[in-house]
């Protein structure tokens, strides 16, 4: 499913606008699903010890070349403080990085035209803000892009009402109707859809309302600007908290775990091999089935990371190539899933009766300088792909050697292990029934070795070479696939969140004086499950009444201290909690997400001193807000 195209450079001067097409291309396609691996469930990364990552070699003595590669390795998966966790240290980084973005967007009021519009739309700022930043640079551009499309969304569908009749409800509720359709139907991302569908309901009631056609017509295009500016300012201000003051890159994770699974191969083949070599059972073979689970949870951890690492690059120039190159490496490994699962059932049924140790025995050395070997060989090829140094003639000498002895010793070892049970047998065909384990094992152990060889030759060829450019269509399909589009999940899902919508906006429209709020609350929670919504959505009021209420507290005590100074400092500290929480629990991290929105969009008002009915007036108007999502969140529950 893919459009194959040699972009030469026939009438360019060189390929670099063939590689802006294809990352452009490739950008707007990969927006649909977000990266359709980074939207897996990703296991968690188990990083060892350094006593932990000590490799059982076989009897055999590592070589100097072998201990330099192996710290190597080891140097890129290692990580600072490990008696902390590390989703505890990333989650605090982050959460202080935020907060800082959020707090210089205080500055940032003196730098806007001098308007009302503007200065009422600043803490737009917040939420465009904390619906982007994520843990790395690439997740980050992937949900900046999809807030980006879903505001875009919203503001062409409020173009299009501007040319409609002036104030016609019907008009705005049938506009919103097939609006709503279309979005939710179609197979975009649920965070797009979110964002599209919270910021629709505003321009229809301004539309609708009879008291806001002069201002609708005559702001239009500036509130439209200042919508679509703020937006595409949280973001940048977004992207700038991951990269300041050093980059969180997908890159950086990416090395980690490609050096990680490196150790985790080589040890897991020397510590099989070394159990099918004994003579008695042990407990040790349930360790090893763990760890055979963990590596290919490993193996697919990297997968998804190498899918978001596309995001950092767009595959353009050396980043490219470099993402290329660990993809293949990590192709590599999830083509050898079936060949540890054979070892692992093999050791595990393996009974070690007398002739499994009068067959193995004379096979103890090959078997060992083949682990070696291979161990170094491994060592050598990850350690290229992570580096890209494949290219560079040391290097392709040094692979070229490793590949050579490990296929002289595994062609070795396949003369030697016929020859082995053949001997041992009446018939002089070694099949009989008490070697199956023996021979499956071997036989695996063998093909995984000239897998491996065939792999690094493959690398030598084509390094160093331009690859072809690949523009993917298979997103763009996605969109309006049809088998996603008539599942009953899919059906479900839209008549549900149709039905809300247009259920809040008709109230709003008719019984609250053309008040917005409720259906806007109501596309924040939009939910593919229905069971699973309600807590979600129970959880999202208190963090939506408790975000406002307590940014309400906050900035009455910052209208007695009027200052921007105090005001930065109110939101850094109030977002850095709010964001830890967002970041390192799973259990109330949307509630902090929403803690984070609404209390930092109280707080981002212009600060100034207020009377008491001043005062009053906003108490009523947050009280107002919670009436809504209250009615909103009644009207979800009823309609699932």
């Amino acid at each position: 499913p893919h459009w194959r195209c040699q972009l030469e450079p026939s009438g360019f001067s060189n390929s670099a606008l063939a590689a802006l097409v294809q990352a452009a291309l490739s950008a707007f396609a990969r927006i649909r699903l977000g990266g359709m691996a980074s939207q897996r469930q990703a296991a968690p990364l188990t990083v060892l010890s350094p006593s932990e990552r000590e490799v059982l070699i076989l009897q055999g003595e590592k070589t100097t070349r072998s201990s330099e590669l192996r710290e190597k390795v080891e140097m890129l998966s290692a990580r600072m403080w490990p008696s902390i966790s590390p989703r505890f240290i990333d989650s605090g980084i982050l959460s202080i990085r935020v907060a800082f973005a959020c707090a210089c967007a205080i500055p940032c009021r003196w730098l806007l035209p001098e308007s009302e519009i503007y200065s009422k739309l600043l803490p737009n700022v917040i939420p465009a803000i904390v619906l982007t930043v994520n843990l790395t640079m690439s997740t980050t551009v992937l949900h900046a892009l999809k807030s980006v499309v879903g505001m875009c969304i919203a503001i062409g569908n409020a173009c299009i009402l501007s040319f409609a009749p002036n104030g016609i409800w019907g008009i705005a509720v049938l506009d919103f109707a097939i609006v709503s359709f279309l979005v939710l139907w179609l197979n975009l991302h649920i965070k797009t859809k979110v964002i599209a569908m919270s910021m629709t309901p505003i321009f229809v009631m301004k539309y609708a309302d009879p008291d806001e056609i002069i201002d609708f017509h005559h702001k239009f295009r500036e509130e439209l600007g200042a919508v679509l500016f703020f937006q595409i300012l949280g973001v940048a201000l977004a992207i700038i908290s991951v990269l300041l003051p050093n980059p969180k890159l997908a890159f950086t994770e990416l090395k980690q775990i490609g050096a990680t699974v490196a150790l985790e191969t080589a040890e897991l083949i020397s510590q099989v091999t070394h159990y099918q070599m004994g003579s008695k059972k042990s407990l040790s073979i349930h360790v090893l089935q763990a760890k055979v689970d963990d590596w290919m949870a490993l193996v697919h951890r990297m997968g998804c990371i190498v899918e978001e690492a596309w995001w950092e690059g767009f595959d353009v120039g050396f980043l490219g190539s470099h993402r290329a190159a660990i993809k293949r490496w990590w192709t590599f490994l999830q083509r050898q899933e079936l060949s540890f699962e054979v070892m692992k059932l093999c050791a595990a049924k393996e009974e070690f009766s007398d002739l499994h140790t009068q067959v193995l025995k004379p096979m103890a050395d090959v078997l060992n300088e083949l682990t070696s070997k291979r161990t170094k060989l491994v060592y050598a090829i990850a350690r290229s792909a992570i580096d890209l140094k494949c290219s560079m003639p040391d290097v392709k000498q040094e692979l070229e050697e490793l590949a050579n002895e490990v296929d002289q010793v595994q062609h070795k070892l396949s003369v030697d292990w016929t020859q082995a049970r053949k001997d041992s047998t009446a018939s002089g065909l070694g099949l009989q029934k008490d070697l199956r384990t023996e021979n499956f094992f071997i036989s695996t152990l063998s093909q995984t070795a000239s897998q491996l060889v065939e792999f690094v030759r493959c690398e030598i060829e084509i390094a160093g070479t331009s690859s072809t450019v690949v523009v993917s269509v298979q997103d763009f399909q996605e969109i309006f696939s049809w088998k996603v589009l008539s599942s009953s999940s899919h059906i479900n899902f839209v008549l549900r969140n149709f039905l809300s919508l247009n259920l809040a906006l008709a109230s709003g429209l008719f019984f609250y004086d053309y008040d917005p709020q409720m259906s806007v609350f109501v596309g924040l929670m939009l939910s593919t499950t229905p069971g699973a919504a309600l807590t979600k959505n129970l959880g999202r009021m208190q963090g939506t009444v408790l975000g406002m209420l307590v940014g309400n507290i906050l900035f009455m005590f910052l209208s007695m201290y009027a200052g921007w100074k105090c005001q930065c400092i109110a939101i850094f500290l109030f977002e850095m909690v709010t964001h830890f929480i967002y970041f390192y629990s799973e259990t109330y991290g949307h509630i902090g997400c929403l803690l984070a929105i609404f209390g930092g969009k109280v707080l981002m008002s212009p600060a100034e001193h207020f009377t008491d009915e001043q005062r009053m007036a906003r108490d009523a108007m947050a009280y107002h807000s919670f009436f809504m999502l209250a009615l909103g969140l009644g009207i979800v529950i009823a309609v699932d």
